[in-house]
């Protein structure tokens, strides 16, 4: 068995790296750097993954002490915190902190335990405690990994929701540790993400992206961009970013395997997103894999796209103006999620009961109209459906019983001298008074005084 081989054989991250659990984080970090010269990644890509993902979980302090808990407790503080999270889960917050005190007794002093307890302590509200505790932390971790405590405070607070708290929290770290600017950014991102402050976000983006010299991190960074841009709608900032970051743009389309990287991690969000259902994501994502590849197939994706997300825009103008009958509504979105879906997953609607259906046929006047004005308003979605459109119309005067017919007929001739005029609820009925018990003008079948009174 070669040496290359026996590293994947080690379990333990201290004997990957050839140290034990007492070492400092000084001689974590040597250690590794000489398992990296033993066995460099172009060389040896399995065994050197397995020591960059056991120096990845030693150089967080936090990440560090879980796996402590695991190695040297045999596993009986993890089963512990495991029971923690379940009770805080539940907002069963007593039976939480009993389990910490436990995990505790068996390992005191833990980074992790004590991250753990900051968390229950905002759900709580008990902000107090929370600053305690990792006032606690900041002393016992090594003065070298200070920014990673900070950042793990300001993650707590995001991850509970305190995003004010989160962003003041990050706003104060900054002048601490002007040489982490690239890590800054990178905790920046969802704290503005989450307080909706694009201006902000755009600002780190474009000032972060040129500076990055590694691939990976680069890639991480323009993906987020990508991401951000269009959960924001802001798709007019997509030139500025190929602008700001034009070297990189550059260093993909000129180095074909980081390209082939990238358009395939393109392609995999692309799938995410169809898999969804999401069509304003897709064509976007679509849109900036066309600036990577020349492909007709992907160009005539874009184009039926963009023909989807229009048309999805014109339904939910139908929806907030509340125009258009509910049937008709219901039918043309039926119509439009079997075509512009056919492809794609199963799309689930609140469509009404046929109790609820049989009633919106009911309404024939307003579907009739409903038609008529989709047309008059040349809405999109009437273009695309135009045949379907005039189907719904016959169906909703062939479903008219014979007292509706003739309702309709007197609908239809109404003038100043007709004997009929039309509600504001679109109902037609006689001018002359109608009698409680007489049958109701609208043609339901019902007594006035149960219908129309």
């Amino acid at each position: 068995m070669t040496e290359a081989s026996e590293i994947l054989e080690i379990s333990n991250y201290y004997r990957v790296l050839g140290t034990n659990s007492n070492a400092n984080d000084e001689l974590i970090k040597q250690r590794y750097l000489e398992r990296v010269r033993q066995f460099p990644p172009e060389e040896n890509p399995e065994a050197f993954k397995r020591i960059r993902e056991a120096y990845d979980t030693l150089k967080d302090p936090f990440d560090r002490s879980k796996y402590d808990l695991q190695t040297k407790y045999q596993g009986k503080p993890l089963k512990l915190l495991g029971e923690a999270v379940h009770h805080m889960e539940s907002s069963d917050y007593e039976r939480a902190a009993t389990s910490f005190e436990k995990a505790e007794e068996l390992a005191a002093n833990n980074l992790y335990i004590l991250r753990m307890k900051a968390k229950l302590a905002l759900l709580r509200e008990n902000y107090s405690e929370f600053e305690t505790l990792f006032a606690e932390i900041e002393e016992i971790a090594p003065n070298s990994k200070r920014f990673l405590v900070l950042m793990n405070k300001v993650m707590l607070l995001l991850e509970v929701g305190l995003t004010p708290r989160a962003s003041k929290e990050l706003e104060k770290m900054k002048p601490l540790f002007p040489e982490q600017k690239i890590e800054i950014a990178f905790l920046s991102i969802p704290v503005y993400d989450e307080l909706n402050d694009f201006d902000k976000l755009w600002d780190v983006l474009v000032d972060t992206l040129p500076e990055l010299d590694n691939f990976d991190d680069h890639f991480e960074l323009f993906m987020d961009t990508i991401y951000l841009l269009n959960k924001h709608e802001q798709w007019d900032k997509r030139e500025d970013l190929f602008r700001q970051a034009a070297d990189y743009v550059k260093l993909i389309k000129d180095n074909l395997e980081i390209k082939e990287v990238l358009i395939d991690r393109l392609e995999e969000v692309i799938q995410e997103a169809k898999a969804h259902g999401v069509a304003r994501d897709q064509l976007f994502l679509v849109e900036v894999l066309l600036e990577f590849k020349d492909d007709s197939r992907l160009a005539a994706q874009k184009q039926r796209l963009k023909k989807i997300v229009r048309a999805d825009q014109e339904l939910e103008a139908m929806a907030e103006e509340e125009q258009i009958s509910p049937f008709v509504f219901y039918r043309l979105a039926e119509l439009f999620f079997d075509w512009a879906y056919s492809e794609g997953p199963e799309m689930y609607m609140d469509f009404p009961s046929s109790y609820e259906m049989k009633e919106f046929e009911k309404e024939y006047l307003w579907n009739v109209n409903a038609i008529d004005y989709l047309r008059e308003r040349d809405f999109y979605i009437y273009q695309l459906f135009e045949d379907q459109c005039l189907e719904i119309r016959e169906k909703s005067y062939d479903s008219l019983g014979e007292k509706e017919l003739s309702m309709l007929k007197k609908r239809l001739s109404i003038d100043q001298d007709s004997n009929y005029e039309k509600l504001d609820s679109g109902q037609v009925v006689k001018k002359d008074d109608v009698g409680r018990n007489d049958p109701c003008p609208c043609g339901s079948g019902k007594k006035y005084k149960k219908c129309c009174i």
